[in-house]
């Protein structure tokens, strides 16, 4: 979060560090699922239903990575819309 002061208000922005949390934030997940993987599956004779719980987390990590790209998609167009109509209140 960056914060600008401006006459008469401070406004709080999110661009740039949006995209670090959102990378951030997969990426954690992704190690987090790799230390699951291996606590679980890290055994001689590793359980099936360590397997499954293995194989059920996978998609739900990929989908997090999509609803991450898709906030910081969200943050990035509200903040170029921001941005713009104080260019346009600037101008008049």
């Amino acid at each position: 979060m960056s914060v600008q002061a401006r006459s008469p208000s401070t406004v709080m922005g999110s661009h740039g560090a949006a995209t670090a949390m959102c990378v951030t934030g997969h990426l954690a997940l992704i190690s987090l699922h790799q230390c699951l993987v291996s606590l679980l599956l890290g055994t001689d004779e590793p359980s099936p239903w360590n397997l499954l719980a293995c194989m059920t987390l996978q998609p739900l990590v990929d989908d997090a990575g999509d609803f991450f790209a898709k906030g910081e998609h969200a943050v990035a167009v509200a903040y170029e819309r921001a941005e713009s109509r104080r260019l346009r209140e600037q101008q008049g």
